[in-house]
């Protein structure tokens, strides 16, 4: 999968070794945001089973999702604001409030969790640590990327309301 202008493009099987990517003037936060709807979109459309719900039982299915492909060493990505207080980096605390589900800690999660500010409050991501392993988001100049995502069915398990 690539990014371009015009949106994400699936590219199934590339007929030479070169992988070629849009470039898009886009942000990043907006490049991965609609990375991984898009992944949601085709793994529910496919039956990949990489669209888990959102809550703890949902996380436990999107590790063992991974850990079947033989993907170790995951975290979770979650958005900032649904972190728990105790867990957040510091001045998050300052400014973030709300209900936050008790489960959402590296404790009961087993896993490190990192904050993100471009996911959509209902949505968790669990990849691998080695992030080269789901894809690359490369600055072609100050304000033009290209992004591309090897393998999402394989890399990338989603927990969201369904």
């Amino acid at each position: 999968m690539t990014k371009t202008r015009g949106g994400v493009v699936w590219v199934e099987k590339s007929p030479t070794e070169v992988i070629k990517a849009g470039v898009c003037k886009e942000s990043p936060v907006q490049v991965f945001s609609q990375v991984i709807e898009a992944v949601a979109i085709r793994s529910t459309e496919s039956g990949w089973g990489s669209v888990l719900p959102f809550s703890l039982e949902g996380v436990k299915a999107a590790i063992d999702y991974l850990h079947y492909y033989e993907m170790p060493d995951l975290v979770v990505l979650a958005p900032m604001q649904q972190i728990p207080k105790e867990f957040r980096p510091a001045l998050a605390n300052d400014i973030l409030e709300g209900d936050n589900p008790e489960w959402l800690n590296p404790e009961t999660i087993g896993l490190p969790i990192y904050p993100t500010v471009w996911l959509p409050e209902d949505t968790l991501v669990v990849i691998p640590s080695e992030r080269e392993v789901v894809g690359e988001l490369i600055h072609i100049t100050s304000d033009h990327v290209a992004a591309i995502v090897r393998d999402p069915s394989r890399t990338i398990a989603i927990c969201k309301t369904l």
